[in-house]
């Protein structure tokens, strides 16, 4: 008797639950559309991302158009989930009707939908995480292709340079025409990066390709390095475009390593300074330049009294604290010009790479006691520096350590660290 009791009962909650099936509106059976959801994409570059609709019944709609409109059938709650394109963010409006209703500063949305509404929802990409590329090389005049996040292609001649572009991985390939093509090279941009692509060529068949624009009168601005662009271009006259230190002073000079000279007002005077010996105080601001960090996270003053007063004062200050062997010094003499040692084992604790004890085999005039010898010999196995060429060209196996450094050399040095220590 319990069990058909339960059995019955079992049967009037399966009625009850056909009753309710019944009671549900006739649209919601038949597929009759109640409304819609037109969905559109805004941004600053042709790129997309992907977006996806949940609908109340778990099933979804994913698209990457710029605009769609969804007729909808189901009355409740829909959810939209948006993939920005890279280096992106996502800002959603949403409308109903004409009137604007909620507004997100995140890829994700909800609301709840009835029957007769219209909605509208306005995806709008902002470039939130960006950075800078420069595409260089020696000699200048290379035919490169660029390829990068979010379907970026650039079909250009070096030197060139892309400001404010997405973070992910770049590739580029050279063609230089008489040679054999290179390896195509690839880099990862992150947040606030700096990619610097640089090859040099020495095929002695290169062929540079002179067009019916080249071959006309070129002005002298034309014939040496301008780097960026608009008014904010600044040509540096005395750096040829086919100088062997010209792609290394573009790549500096864009990723705000080394600046020119500038006149008393602080406007630049269109000089780099190729020839000009690097002084200590120099170093330390380029070091400083070179690995990020801020000079202004030190509030001392620096012990050297040879920087109180100084532009470079705030970036001693800094080396100081920060333990850099050469600045342990307090009485060092700041306006001198920087040894070739100095100049790497500064460069090297600012990067703060790892230095073996030399062993005096690389070079023929650095020992196991020459000063800083470790950071000479560390430089020489990644390809920073090599030995000093004899006027035949051929390596004569010494570096010369106790020697001074010029810019153009400085710029060298600089673009080779950033390629091997900071690109990846």
């Amino acid at each position: 008797m319990q069990n058909l009791l339960r059995f019955r009962g079992v049967l009037m909650g399966c009625a009850a639950g056909l009753a309710l099936l019944s009671a549900t509106p006739a649209f919601a059976q038949s597929g009759t559309v109640i409304g819609s959801i037109a969905i559109e994409q805004i941004g600053p570059s042709p790129a997309l991302g992907t977006w996806t609709l949940l609908q109340p019944d778990q099933t979804s709609i994913k698209m990457s158009t710029k605009t769609y409109t969804a007729e909808v059938t189901l009355p409740g709650n829909y959810t939209l989930f948006v993939e920005p394109p890279e280096g992106m963010s996502a800002k959603v409006y949403l409308y109903k009707g004409t009137e604007l209703v909620k507004t997100l500063d995140r890829p994700q949305i909800s609301f709840v939908l009835a029957e007769g509404d219209a909605y509208r929802i306005s995806v709008n990409y902002i470039l939130s995480r960006t950075g800078d590329v420069s595409i260089n090389s020696y000699p200048s005049g290379i035919p490169f292709r660029l390829e990068g996040p979010n379907k970026i292609t650039v079909n250009d001649k070096t030197p060139y340079a892309l400001e404010g572009t997405p973070e992910g991985q770049y590739t580029v390939r050279y063609y230089p025409k008489g040679c054999v093509e290179p390896r195509p090279k690839s880099l990862l941009l992150q947040k606030d990066g700096r990619l610097a692509f640089t090859i040099n060529l020495s095929c002695e068949t290169l062929v540079i390709d002179e067009t019916s624009a080249s071959k006309k009168e070129v002005s002298e601005e034309e014939k040496t390095v301008t780097v960026g662009a608009g008014d904010g271009a600044i040509n540096f006259t005395d750096v040829p475009q086919q100088a062997w230190f010209a792609p290394y002073v573009f790549t500096v000079v864009k990723t705000g390593i080394v600046s020119g000279y500038k006149n008393e007002y602080g406007q630049p005077m269109g000089k780099f300074g190729p020839e000009n010996l690097v002084t200590v105080g120099e170093l330390a601001k380029m070091a400083h330049e070179l690995a990020g960090i801020d000079e202004n996270d030190i509030t001392a003053r620096p012990e050297n009294r040879m920087a109180i007063g100084e532009w470079f004062s705030s970036y001693v200050a800094s080396a100081e604290q920060l333990f850099w062997l050469l600045f342990q010094d307090t009485s060092l003499d700041l306006q001198r010009p920087a040894t070739r040692g100095e100049v790497l084992v500064t460069l090297y604790q600012a990067l703060d790479i790892p230095i073996f004890w030399p062993h005096g085999d690389v070079f023929t005039d650095v020992s196991v006691r020459t000063p800083y010898g470790g950071a000479i010999e560390k430089a020489a196995e990644d390809g920073i520096v090599s030995g000093a060429a004899g006027t035949d060209g051929e390596s004569t196996g010494m570096f010369h350590p106790l020697e001074n450094i010029n810019r153009a050399e400085m710029a060298k040095i600089l673009s080779l660290m950033i390629d091997t220590y900071k690109a990846n």
